[in-house]
């Protein structure tokens, strides 16, 4: 077993592409594999494993970075690195969900066992809200609408609050600006959800 593996090149958008996966933690059963990403659903290559871990995502980096949706040639002869969240996490089996859409938001673990998601805010893009700078989005399970965690209005920059467990509870944020880019934070604490936001530049 390795903790690391390089990718034979690859082809995506008719380019080829070599990168190097890092089980960052885990260990590969195969020194050597093909891989081709699309949405987050690995084709071509196993994912690593890692006791007492669920394999969640690759990304750009160990920590924070962003998520690696599919290979472009930008990466080439990038290192990507495995994402993982233990087992006993409480935001395992979670997803962010935007006010008007209907997409499952993949949240980013954190060594401090916190959960992020880090995005550009386009003030067009209706599945966050209704723009001039509102943000709306609820905490979720993944696959069913039980369980919703919201708030109400959160004051963008601000500390922790407590989320309340509700149906049509929404997180509602406004003043954010076109193009920025935030990150949404949320931790288990005293067996109760926090959520915060705030600019990137600023976490």
């Amino acid at each position: 077993l390795t903790s690391s593996l390089t990718l034979y090149p690859v082809m995506q958008y008719n380019k080829k592409v070599s990168v190097t996966l890092d089980a960052n933690g885990g260990s590969f059963s195969n020194s050597e594999q093909t891989m081709s990403l699309e949405g987050y659903e690995n084709y071509g290559v196993e994912e690593p494993t890692r006791e007492g871990y669920t394999f969640v995502t690759w990304a750009e980096s160990k920590t924070g970075g962003n998520i690696v949706n599919y290979l472009t040639t930008e990466m080439e002869g990038k290192t990507l690195y495995a994402r993982w969240i233990k087992d006993d996490n409480f935001f395992k089996d979670y997803r962010i969900i935007g006010d008007m859409g209907d997409s499952d938001i993949l949240l980013m673990p954190e060594e401090d066992g916190t959960v992020t998601y880090t995005f550009d805010y386009d003030n067009g893009y209706s599945d966050w809200g209704n723009g001039n700078g509102v943000l709306n989005f609820k905490l979720k399970v993944v696959d069913t609408w039980v369980n919703n965690y919201g708030y109400g209005p959160l004051s963008l920059g601000a500390d922790y609050v407590q989320c309340v467990c509700g149906e049509k509870d929404d997180i509602s944020v406004k003043g954010l600006k076109e193009g920025t880019s935030y990150t949404i934070t949320f931790k288990y604490e005293d067996e109760s959800v926090w959520v915060k936001i705030a600019e990137t530049s600023a976490e």
